[in-house]
């Protein structure tokens, strides 16, 4: 089986988290927002927030791609691929791979529920994940 585009991202954010001292932005990209609202008083950010710009740098690493493959396919196929590769089950399927659902803080009655065990909630990290990927990036090279 061919690796997701987005493997690469999600490992790297694995590694982020074990080998950075400042874990706010790992912590925020792997909490969910139930978990805030059961944990008043504690950091209340959660995956939400980074959800834009892990969704934007994840766009930019599919388009890379699919003009590295197919540089001269029609804009209407390389939508219908892109959106194909950044629905729910692919990058469901990533986050399995590197086991990410082990790391998501959840609220009570999602886990109990087995939320992370579905597509759609499990994909939802994935772009959060890709944004601390990309601020790490950022930062390493001195931009931040």
């Amino acid at each position: 089986m061919e690796d997701h585009p987005f493997h690469d991202l999600v490992n790297e954010m694995r590694a982020f988290l074990r080998k950075d001292s400042d874990l706010t932005l790992p912590t925020v990209a792997l909490t969910r927002k139930a978990w805030c609202l059961e944990n008043p008083g504690k950091e209340q950010r959660h995956h939400e927030s980074l959800e834009w710009l892990g969704d934007r740098i994840l766009g930019a690493v599919v388009a890379q791609e699919l003009w590295r493959l197919h540089p001269f396919a029609e804009p209407g196929q390389l939508n219908d691929v892109r959106d194909a590769a950044t629905s729910s089950g692919p990058l469901a399927a990533a986050a399995r791979r590197v086991k990410l659902m082990d790391v998501i803080q959840c609220g009570e009655g999602e886990s109990e529920q087995g939320q992370l065990e579905t597509d759609k909630p499990l994909s939802n990290h994935v772009g959060p994940c890709g944004g601390v990927a990309g601020a790490a990036r950022v930062r390493s090279s001195g931009g931040g």
